[in-house]
């Protein structure tokens, strides 16, 4: 069984931000697996692949980086 998360312990435990957690949600990176839409829970084995797989660039990025 996965262990499930609040977002507040389980950035703490990827070492990030609350904030960036919710970035990775916005952006679709990883999603709750379980809890509510106002208190998701997530499970530490996708928060651990989310963190290795590569972010995506937003086109804003992208112009301000090129």
């Amino acid at each position: 069984m996965a262990r499930l998360l609040p977002a507040d312990l389980a950035a703490r435990a990827l070492g990030i931000s609350t904030s960036t957690l919710r970035v990775w949600r916005y952006r679709g990176l990883i999603q709750p697996a379980g809890g509510t839409q106002r208190h998701p829970l997530y499970a530490l084995e996708d928060l651990h692949a989310a963190r290795q797989a590569p972010k995506p660039r937003l086109a804003k990025e992208k112009a301000l980086a090129g």
